[in-house]
This record gives C-alpha cells, sequence and structure tokens, in this order.
C-alpha cells in the first residue's frame, strides 16, 4: 500500500491523516492517467505552435521570409499574393488561437471537448483541402471572393506562385491520417471505455435531374422515385467525448438509379436519361445526443438504454456514373456528354437523425438516417444543355449517350405531342439560330440519402486494477489461495 494523498481534476485519492488508502495498482492508474494528459496537453501545444508560425509566416513575413521559404517562386510574386496569404494565415490563427484556449480551461472534460473541436476543424480542413484541390477551384474562388487577386494571378508567370498553395492543400490530404491517429492517441487511456466500432445495411437513393412526378423540381422525398431505392452499407467507428456529443467517422457504400421513363412529367418522358452510380463515401461527423434513457425497464442495473441524435459532418465520395445501352453498360464520365469531364471524387457534407439501444452494456443496434448535400451536379451525368458533339468525347457513343429522345417509340413521342405540341425540337444541340436547349437543372447540386440499421459493439475493456484482481481475457480469473494462520 502506498501512504499518499493525490488529487487530480477534483478526485482525491488518499487521505489527510495519512492512512494507506491508495493501492499500487490505483497509483499505477493515476500516474498513467497523468501522463496521458501531459500528452494531450504537448500534442495540442505543438499542433497550436505549428499554426502560430504559419499565422507568422503568412501575415507578417510573407514578403520577407516568405522568399527565403520558397526560394523556388520568383520575389515579386509573393509581394501580389500577400491578401491571398494574410487570408489562409488568418483561419491558422484562429485554430491556433481555439487549441491554446483548451489547455487554459481549468475544467478537463470543457478543455476535452474545446481541444477535440479544433483538432477536429484542422482534420476537417485537410480533408476539405484534399478533396478540393484543384486549378478550376482556386481559380472560381479568388474570382468570387477578390478581384485584385484574380488579375494578379492571371498576369503570365503568376501561376507558379499559386503552384504552392496548390500543393499546400495536397498535402493536406497525405497528412489527414496522420493527424487523426495522433489526435487519438494522447486520449488512448479512455478509449477503451467510450468506442464502438460496427457496421449497417439498408437503403439508398438520390435527388437529382431524373425522377420526381408532373411538376419540373420539388426538394426532398416527393422527387424521389421509391422503385429505384437499391442497397446501402456502412462499416463504422464512434468516439464518446461526454454525455452530449460522439464523433462518428465511417466508409459508407451506396448505390443509386434513376430514369426518365420512370417520371410523369412530359419534359423528362420525353428526353429519355437514365444511368446507375454505385457511391463510395469516406466522412466524419460530430453526433450531439438530445435524449436519453439510462435504464430501459428500470432495473436499477443500467445495462441496457436509449438515446436519439442528430449529427453533422463533412466528406468526401467516389462516383462514376454509367448507362445502359444494348445489353451495355456504358461509363459516362470520358463519353463527356456535355462537353465537361466533371471530377470523380467530390466533396459532399452529411447530415443525420437515428437513435440505438444498448444491450447489455456491449450490443448497440440502431436506425440512421443520413442526407448528403453534395458539390456537383454529376451524380446522374445531367447538369446543363446540350452541346454541339464536337465538344464530346471521341468515343462514338458520346453523342448517341447524350440525346436519347430518338430511342422513344412513335406511339410514345405522339403521345407527348399531342398534350405538348413541339416539345420533341427541345432535345438534343441548339437552333438553326444558335440557341441552346436545356438537359439539366444546373441551378440545383445533386443530392443522395441513405437509412440504415446499425449494429455496433462497445468496447468497454477493464481496467489495470480488474485485471490484476481476476485476471484477463485470455489467462481467466486468479484466486488467491486463503492462508490461515493455525491458532493453539
Amino acid at each position: 500500500m502506498a501512504d499518499v494523498k493525490i488529487a487530480i481534476y477534483g478526485y482525491s485519492y488518499g487521505s489527510a491523516t495519512g492512512r494507506p488508502n491508495v493501492t499500487n495498482k490505483q497509483l499505477e492508474d493515476i500516474q498513467l492517467t497523468l501522463l496521458m494528459k501531459i500528452l494531450a496537453a504537448v500534442f495540442v501545444g505543438l499542433v497550436a505552435a505549428e499554426h502560430i508560425y504559419i499565422l507568422w509566416l503568412e501575415m507578417f513575413a510573407w514578403t520577407t521570409r516568405g522568399p527565403k521559404a520558397f526560394r523556388k517562386f520568383p520575389k515579386e510574386l509573393f509581394a501580389q499574393t500577400t491578401a491571398l496569404a494574410a487570408n489562409q494565415g488568418l483561419y491558422n490563427g484562429f485554430l491556433s488561437a481555439g487549441l491554446i484556449w483548451s489547455l487554459l480551461i481549468t475544467d478537463p472534460a470543457w478543455s476535452l471537448n474545446v481541444a477535440c473541436f479544433f483538432l477536429g476543424c484542422v482534420i476537417v480542413a485537410g480533408i476539405y483541402g484534399g478533396f478540393t484541390a484543384s486549378k478550376s477551384f482556386f481559380w472560381g474562388w479568388f474570382h468570387s471572393h477578390s478581384g485584385d487577386i484574380f488579375s494578379g494571378f492571371r498576369r503570365p508567370g503568376n501561376r507558379l506562385i499559386f503552384r504552392y498553395f496548390f500543393c499546400r492543400f495536397v498535402a493536406m490530404r497525405k497528412s489527414v491520417l496522420l493527424i487523426a491517429v495522433l489526435a487519438a492517441l494522447p486520449f488512448a487511456s479512455k478509449a477503451q471505455y467510450l468506442w464502438d466500432i460496427g457496421g449497417s445495411v439498408g437503403v439508398a437513393n438520390y435527388l437529382g435531374e431524373m425522377g420526381g412526378k408532373e411538376l419540373t423540381r420539388r426538394d426532398f422525398v416527393v422527387d424521389m422515385k421509391l422503385n429505384q431505392t437499391r442497397s446501402a452499407a456502412s462499416v463504422f467507428g464512434r468516439y464518446k467525448i461526454n454525455q452530449f456529443f460522439s464523433v462518428k467517422g465511417q466508409f459508407a457504400y451506396g448505390a443509386i438509379r434513376g430514369a426518365d421513363s420512370l417520371s410523369t412529367n412530359p419534359g423528362r418522358v420525353g428526353r429519355n436519361l437514365s444511368f446507375k452510380n454505385n457511391v463510395f463515401e469516406l466522412a466524419a461527423q460530430c453526433q450531439f445526443f438530445f435524449y436519453e434513457v439510462n435504464d430501459l425497464g428500470r432495473t436499477y442495473r443500467y445495462k441496457d438504454n436509449f438515446r436519439a441524435y442528430i449529427g453533422l459532418g463533412a466528406g468526401g465520395f467516389y462516383h462514376n456514373p454509367k448507362a445502359y445501352y444494348q445489353g451495355t453498360w456504358y461509363t459516362l464520365r470520358p463519353l463527356m456528354t456535355e462537353g465537361y469531364a466533371y471530377k470523380k471524387v467530390v466533396f459532399d457534407i452529411p447530415a443525420s437523425a437515428g437513435f440505438y439501444f444498448t444491450i447489455n452494456k456491449r450490443h448497440r443496434v440502431g436506425w440512421d438516417l443520413t442526407w448528403r448535400t453534395t458539390f456537383t451536379d454529376y451524380i446522374d451525368d445531367a447538369h446543363g444543355t446540350y452541346v454541339d458533339p464536337s465538344q464530346m468525347g471521341a468515343d462514338p457513343m458520346a453523342a448517341v449517350l447524350a440525346d436519347r429522345h430518338g430511342e422513344l417509340s412513335p406511339s410514345t413521342i405522339a403521345s407527348l405531342e399531342s398534350g405538348n405540341p413541339g416539345i420533341s425540337g427541345s432535345y438534343g444541340w441548339g437552333y438553326a439560330d444558335g440557341r441552346v436547349n436545356k438537359r439539366g437543372d444546373a441551378d440545383h447540386n445533386d443530392s443522395w440519402i441513405t437509412t440504415n440499421v446499425e449494429y455496433s459493439y462497445v468496447l468497454r475493456g477493464k481496467s489495470s486494477i480488474y485485471r490484476s484482481k481476476y485476471g484477463s481475457l485470455f489467462k481467466g480469473k486468479k484466486y488467491k489461495r486463503r492462508k490461515v494462520r493455525a491458532k493453539f
């Protein structure tokens, strides 16, 4: 027994009288917890220091220190990009201030929550930068936010400095996984009680150019076709920050389908497009638990509970739409049916709602509904207008799959014309006077939804005190032989 008195974050061990009521094993656990908290503080401090350095470089030393740090770029270009650098430096200052704030908070639970939030901002920024690291993204950003910066980057030679920001965001994607792993390590001492891992199965659907009823476009589920619902699945891990918040990371799959032939809108029926798309998503969400029953059945054993939540996060997904024609599925992106080879990897924002039951403290069964707002309108390969076939891909199938109105039967065309005279002339590329015909809705991006039944297993490992007394999972229980002293 150790005759000590220790107080950590409001929990006291020992006694004022010096009576030995702390065992060596308990003391080891206290020391380990304290060590992990110190490592957590050191890690947060290092991340904050890194962002302070970036703030100083981009806001105060971009024209003096920048040319020395990046010798490949001409010195005159740094003076032309001070506004852009200062903008990024301001964001890094926000992150560093939040991380430093978390170190100054005395309440341990609140300090942990603040640190996790700002570390999450670092990770989300890396994911976003990785999935949007393209010249078209930055070019549009400059044009919409700063005319001075945009005009400067249009000058000959200025694109060299552009490569710095481009490469920096690409590098962020490569470091996201490392940052996430390092951020989790300092809290590993408690992870055995706070993690659950599992999977889900369910169905997926989408909202885009294809589907709907008699109207041209309506939001949310009223424009979906339930008979186009297909399979969905996911694997995930969830970390409990406190009673109200958890962080969930998942890899999800959804099969999406759509066809104009299922609509009752004459314009969509006449367009006659169709597609399928298998979507693979990697995302992270913060879940807020707004309702909880800690003891189902009032057994006073607190083994079963119920929790309901809403969530919001960020992620990216891979997609590759295809169309069916005469017994063969054709990949649409290389065909450039609208004259544009859109991106296969796209950023999205998942919003979710759901609940789960915890059974016997170990097993969780629940339901989840996740709606994903995407930053693309090409999930179904329809976005804007019909284009000249010369602007499409070299494959002859491009023109065939871009305009499929001609595949309709004569009776269907006659039926459409009877109620909408001249509708057949609104498909295909252009008129004699140069006008173009609308092929999609360029004002709204596509979105997709999944609803799944989930199962997860709670990782509630035993502490070192428990293992020392009762044994480990593999060694079985340890029983101490009672020592009986003979009495005479």
